[in-house]
């Protein structure tokens, strides 16, 4: 769930946005400039989307792995937990004969 809240954030990184989150972008001091066609920008961005989609997964995969080797080492702890406690007990009953 953390990841999904992050993801936003990581693809303003990514994109390497320069404006400011919330801000007005259609400000009067700069006057509009027409827009050609231009295919070979569609081919660069559609470059630009691939990139960032693998970049985004490649994430998404490596956080999944993480949380997966936390959950591990969670278990991992709370069996050694158990065995420390089961050691200290038969310690216990044996100093107590």
């Amino acid at each position: 769930m953390k990841s999904i809240l992050v993801i936003p954030f990581i693809l303003n990184i990514l994109i390497c946005d320069n404006t400011v989150y919330g801000a007005d972008t259609n400000s009067s001091s700069t006057p509009p400039q027409e827009e050609y066609y231009n295919p070979h920008e569609d081919e660069h961005r559609l470059i630009l989307w691939k990139n960032l989609f693998l970049k985004v997964n490649t994430l998404l995969v490596e956080t999944q792995k993480l949380n997966s080797n936390f959950a591990d080492m969670k278990i991992q702890i709370s069996d050694m937990k158990t065995h420390n406690d089961d050691v200290n007990q038969k310690i216990d009953d044996l100093t107590k004969m």
